[in-house]
């Protein structure tokens, strides 16, 4: 038998392209993972210069606080530095400072935004001391005792806060204790409107809403609430007096406006016999006198340099003397604890002739009356301000057989305070690369 066998013969399969299409695949995730690699050393190297900068930016704040803190020590113990011993907003501390360190700056310089406007203002002295003028404070030096302490005030001082009454001032006393002052904001009837005043969304700025008579006098003013004004850090002390009393003493050389008529409350509040034009005059006579300007005319004296009530009083034309009160300006045990010793409780409370001269001036001022007219309306007026504010007064003002402060009594240092520093890191173009801010408290300073 014959078999038959045929053969078909085929073409053979050409592989040429396919090697290049796999070298082509193998160069393309060779690319991409080489650009992921380059790209994530690059983005690392952008973290870490970022790192680097934010890091750069924080310790450069920190030096900027540190600085502060040496430089209120230097004014507290260094008796070659004016008005030692005593915290006014004439001391280089209250200016702030600020420094270059390679690759970057830290500044604590006193610095505030004026509400509404945008514009910067440095002016220390006619910013904090002016009650009218509102803003945000970027940065700086604060002396936490020229403000309230609300975990102690007093019903009657926390009255003289703008917007809160009796009722107002019993919900913050009912909702203590605060860890920060923005801690208020939770206690009972107390909300954005009575921290922030107008600004309730807090930007600084009089926006349309905050000006058009809704929960606002629609008068063009960005009226401040009670934020700058109030503190949970001031040092506190029981009634030197025995009343069993804690009070917080505020500096009433540098206190503002609105603190001070605080302080200096009318009856309707709590200082009997003082009336508001009564108050508004020695407000105004405390802040004109330690800017160093005379009562008679309103004129600067001594140029017009600061005369801060410490005993001194070296740039008076007003004939006013600390001497007269029996105080001295060594500060030794003038204020009655009979200790016998110059002690921190002299400095701090009684200072010595620092409260002789405040006395002195309140006496002054029932006497001769002010240049805007007369001052104190009556004797007892006078001795009930002078009583207030000090703190060994023995006097009984309510009747209850403690002696007691209606509101709280004045200091004339300082041992605690708010720094706010800004740190900038640069890059090597002198730019810069990353920011920081800082804000602590310090103290006790002494």
């Amino acid at each position: 038998m014959r078999v038959k066998v045929s053969w078909t013969k085929t073409q053979p399969r050409d592989d040429r392209g396919v090697a290049l299409i796999a070298a082509v695949m193998a160069v393309a995730v060779l690319l991409a993972i080489g650009l992921s690699f380059a790209f994530n050393m690059r983005l690392e190297e952008k973290c870490a210069a970022n790192y680097m900068y934010g890091m750069k930016a924080k310790y450069l704040a920190k030096a900027g606080v540190a600085r502060a803190v040496a430089a209120l020590k230097i004014y507290a113990n260094n008796s070659n530095y004016l008005w030692a011993n005593y915290s006014t907003l004439a001391q280089g501390w209250a200016v702030g400072y600020s420094g270059t360190i390679e690759g970057g700056e830290f500044d604590v310089r006193y610095t505030r935004t004026i509400a509404g406007t945008g514009d910067e203002n440095n002016t220390l002295l006619d910013v904090q001391s002016d009650g009218d003028v509102n803003g945000h404070i970027i940065r700086g030096i604060i002396d936490e005792e020229s403000k309230i302490n609300i975990n102690t005030a007093q019903n009657d001082l926390l009255e003289g806060l703008p917007g809160i009454g009796d009722s107002k001032a019993n919900d913050i006393i009912g909702g203590r204790p605060y860890l920060t002052i923005a801690q208020v904001i939770t206690a009972d009837n107390i909300g954005l409107g009575i921290f922030y005043g107008d600004d309730e969304n807090d930007n600084h700025l009089l926006d349309s809403n905050e000006n058009d008579g809704v929960d606002d006098d629609a008068d063009g003013v960005l009226d401040g609430g009670i934020e700058d004004l109030i503190t949970v850090s001031s040092p506190t002390i029981t009634d030197p007096a025995g009343g069993g009393i804690d009070v917080s003493p505020v500096n009433v050389n540098t206190a503002n406006e609105r603190v001070l008529r605080a302080v200096i409350s009318t009856a309707s509040v709590g200082i009997p016999d003082v009336g508001e034009a009564t108050r508004d005059k020695v407000v105004k006579a405390i802040i004109e006198y330690r800017t160093g300007k005379d009562y008679d005319d309103g004129s600067n004296i001594g140029g017009g340099n600061p005369n801060p009530f410490d005993g001194i009083d070296s740039n008076r034309g007003d004939g006013i003397d600390p001497t007269v009160t029996g105080f001295s300006s060594d500060g030794l045990d003038n204020d009655g604890d009979d200790d016998g010793s110059d002690d921190a409780e002299d400095t701090y409370l009684f200072a010595g002739g620092a409260r002789g001269e405040f006395n002195a001036l309140i006496d002054y001022l029932r006497s001769n009356g002010y240049h805007q007219g007369a001052a104190i309306s009556s004797d007892a007026a006078r001795d009930n301000i002078k009583d207030n504010a000090d703190p060994s007064s023995v006097a009984d003002y309510d009747g209850d057989g403690n002696p007691e402060c209606w509101t709280t009594p004045f200091c004339f240092r300082s041992t605690y305070f708010q720094i706010i520093s800004e740190g900038t890191a640069l890059d090597p173009a002198g730019n810069v690369a990353a920011s920081c801010k800082i804000e602590r408290i310090v103290g006790p300073i002494e």
